[in-house]
């Protein structure tokens, strides 16, 4: 894991943490990258803790940041006061064309050992009548916030729109794989592309 850990993007964590929390108190985001991120506590101990950073608040003080905890094969567990949270792993991107918005399309992809943690979409030109929907699925169950809605008022040529899953966006190299269902809702034949953003396991 040490070779995907980047020790120049770091915070610590200023009180401790127990095994169930989602959301932590940090020192400073001033050196994080923007969210979502994938993080690594204790990454040259025995259990090193793998996190997906969905959301860091700069409103508050202390800075608080929001983690799904235990991903990519490690197991969530209390962190002290002090522990540094690296960033994980090397954005890998997966580029595909969606062949007309209006039509309704799956697309089936392999996927290494991963954690997907965004996705976005670009259209060529306006649609119209009804929004159309692009579905993240993690074999033939469906991301949590994994849905993209491309809005059909108002849409132009170059209109991007993206989400950040949250949960069932995680594969295991051998079985799982990813689906991507557009909807064809709208009316117009217009080509769209989508990128699937994801961190391989090292």
């Amino acid at each position: 894991m040490k070779s995907l850990m980047n020790k120049l993007l770091q915070t610590k964590i200023t009180a401790a943490i127990t095994a169930v929390a989602t959301a932590a108190n940090i020192l400073s985001s001033a050196d994080l990258p923007s969210t979502p991120f994938v993080g690594i506590f204790d990454p040259d101990g025995a259990s090193p803790e793998i996190v997906l950073v969905t959301a860091v608040d700069t409103t508050v003080e202390p800075n608080t940041i929001t983690i799904v905890r235990g991903l990519l094969g490690t197991t969530a567990k209390a962190q002290p006061a002090g522990a540094i949270l690296y960033q994980y792993g090397e954005v890998h991107v997966l580029a595909t064309k969606i062949t007309d918005v209006s039509t309704g399309e799956t697309l089936i992809f392999p996927m290494p050992q991963c954690l997907v943690i965004k996705a976005m979409t670009a259209i060529d030109g306006a649609i119209s009548v009804a929004d159309d929907k692009v579905t993240l699925y993690k074999n033939a169950v469906a991301m949590t916030n994994g849905e993209i809605t491309i809005a059909h008022t108002s849409s132009a040529a170059g209109d991007v729109d993206s989400v950040s899953p949250t949960a069932g966006n995680e594969f295991n190299g051998t079985t799982d794989y990813l689906k991507v269902i557009n909807g064809g809702e709208s009316t117009t034949a217009i080509v769209g592309q989508l990128l699937i953003f994801y961190v391989p396991l090292d």
